[in-house]
């Protein structure tokens, strides 16, 4: 099931290349842009990391600015904060995970799935595999790293997940609530995803430059 309901929301990339829209398209392409942001602070990072460092030594100044960037707060009580940070978005990964992934069985053994079902199914197979896939990837507590995959996996996941219920409410009771309202609630959780996303970028480059205005 979970190969059907992935093709459905490659489908609705396709779709939206051709032009023609709907609530899911819409809602692929909204996630597609947080995702995007999320990615451009990776390669920023990256950039930033490696920027004046030769091509040889490049791989492990990413490595180590992974783990704690050069200009970063020292001290016991900031190392046992940022423990305490990866933990919290360790459970909160694996809590989400879980909860999509009961949602996701129950739909999947549904006698018959709509249109909406197998998108829904794709969508709650992104958040399960961003949430586990974290976890399995972002293993150093306390790590810039890690904390940087686990909030980009927790936000992605979060938007699917949400992407998958406005589907499932909006197929099951279509004259309910607009469907207008739910997708401008999309929006606006992605718009503060991206701003959110802006403020870590700034956050990246004042580790790594210290002198840059605020």
């Amino acid at each position: 099931m979970i190969v059907p309901g992935l093709h459905t929301t490659a489908v609705s990339l396709a779709v939206i290349a051709d032009g023609s829209m709907n609530m899911r398209n819409l809602l692929v392409l909204l996630i597609s842009v947080a995702a995007v942001v999320r990615v451009a602070w990776f390669f920023q990072f990256a950039w930033l990391s490696s920027r004046g460092t030769p091509r040889s030594q490049k791989l492990s100044k990413l490595r180590m600015d992974g783990r704690a960037p050069a200009n970063m707060p020292r001290g016991d009580k900031f190392a046992a904060n940022r423990y305490d940070v990866f933990k919290t978005l360790q459970v909160s990964s694996y809590t989400l995970g879980a909860l999509a992934f009961a949602a996701w069985t129950v739909l999947a053994t549904q006698p018959s799935l709509t249109q909406d079902d197998r998108f829904s199914l794709g969508m709650l197979s992104i958040t399960v595999l961003a949430t586990i896939g974290a976890t399995v990837v972002c293993r150093e507590g306390g790590a810039e790293g890690s904390r940087m995959g686990f909030e980009t996996a927790l936000a992605i996941a979060s938007l699917a997940l949400v992407a998958a219920l406005i589907t499932l409410i909006v197929g099951r009771f279509p004259h309910t609530v607009p469907t207008w309202l739910f997708v401008t609630g999309m929006a606006l959780f992605v718009v503060r995803d991206v701003i959110e996303t802006r403020i870590q970028m700034g956050i990246t480059i004042k580790l790594f430059r210290p002198d840059t205005p605020p």
